[in-house]
This record gives structure tokens, sequence and C-alpha cells, in this order.
């Protein structure tokens, strides 16, 4: 629930520590803030009191090592890549020049693309969820009967928008480090691999996965 509000603590400490700030970062700030806030409230809202299946699957791995496995597997792992992942608001926070406004806009209609897409399907989930009747089958109409998960791709979208923003607020190409890792871990490690192993023994999901791709 921590990893999107997290990136908002960042941000904000980062902006208040600025020597200035312009339109661009206050942008930035508001379009991190935006995106981080909601994602925190939307995993709560999902989680009803149970723990994550994916941590709950490494618990029971783990056995009791599990508490001191979960300090740099979970904790320390995850804080490196959420700062490392900060990177569009720690550059774009330092820059002191002015910005680029084209890039800057590109950036934020980029973002705007992708937040709307991720909502979209994270709303699409949760209504196909609140039926009974839906229980343990797949959702496969909609965005998801195009690609099977909107909601990455959405994230992917949205990530190169903070960092095209940033660019152009400082003119310094480490502001798409972050989008770049988060891209790699969604598409080869965290996302997608591990979600589409918690689906593969639904009903209809070789059929699905025939017909769709992942994220195009």
């Amino acid at each position: 629930i921590w990893w999107g509000p997290g990136f908002v603590v960042v941000a904000w400490i980062a902006w208040a520590l600025a020597p200035t700030s312009g339109w661009a970062q206050v942008a930035l700030l508001a379009c991190v803030t935006l995106w981080g806030v909601r994602l925190g409230l939307y995993m709560l809202s999902r989680r009803h009191g149970e723990e994550d299946a994916r941590y709950r699957a490494m618990r029971e791995h783990h056995g009791p090592a599990f508490p001191l496995r979960s300090l740099w597997m979970i904790f320390w792992l995850q804080a490196l890549i959420l700062w490392l992942a900060s990177s569009p608001a720690l550059v774009a926070m330092g820059a002191a020049g002015p910005p680029v406004t084209a890039v800057v806009l590109a950036g934020l209609v980029l973002f705007a693309a992708g937040f709307a897409l991720e909502v979209s399907a994270d709303r699409a989930v949760a209504r196909f969820k609140a039926d009974p009747k839906n229980s343990g089958r797949l959702l496969t109409t909609g965005l998801h009967g195009a690609i099977r998960h909107p909601n990455y791709l959405g994230e992917i979208i949205l990530q190169w928008g903070l960092g095209i923003m940033a660019l152009g607020a400082s003119l310094n190409p480490l502001a798409l480090l972050g989008p770049a890792l988060m891209t790699g871990l969604i598409i080869k490690l965290s996302g997608v691999p591990m979600l589409e192993a918690h689906l593969a023994g639904r009903p209809g999901y070789a059929e699905w996965r025939g017909r769709t791709g992942a994220l195009l």
C-alpha cells in the first residue's frame, strides 16, 4: 500500500528542499501526488485486511526465516527501487534553468493518457470482482478484451510521461532512469510475469492469451 504514497513523500521532500521551483516542477509534483495517492487508496481498498498473495507465498516459502529475509528482500529492496524510480522528481526539483515548455507539455499529455487508462482498467476489474458470479473467472471483455493488462500499459505510459516532463524541466537524461526501471520491472519481473503466473490456472486463460497481447 505504501508503494504509491512513497513516491509522493519523496517528491514533496525534493520540492521542499529545492532552491527554486517553477511551474514545471509544480506540475510534476501534482502529477506524482495524484498518481501516488490514488494508487495507495486503490491498493488499500483491494486488500480488505488481507495480505497480498505474493507476500503470503513468500512468507510460506521461507517459513521462520521470512522476517529477516523480508527486511532486505522487500523493505530495503523496494526502498532502493523507489529511490531510483523517483528520478523524474529528484532530477526535476533540482533543475535551475528554464523548462522546455513543449517537452513538459508533451509529458503531461502522456501522463494524463496513461493515468486515464490505468484508472479505467482498475475500475473495470473492481466492477467485475464485485459480482459474486465472477468468482474464479477472468475479465476478458472491454479493455481486457484488447490487451490482457491495460492497467500495466497505463502505468508504463504515465511513468514515461513523468520522465519526459522532468526531462523538459531539467534537460537531464537521468530523468528517464525511473521510467526505464519501472518498465523493466513491469514487463520482466514484478508486474506481468507474476500476474500471469497467478491467472494461468483459471478456465479460459489459454484461449484469452492466444488472442490478446499482454500489453499491445
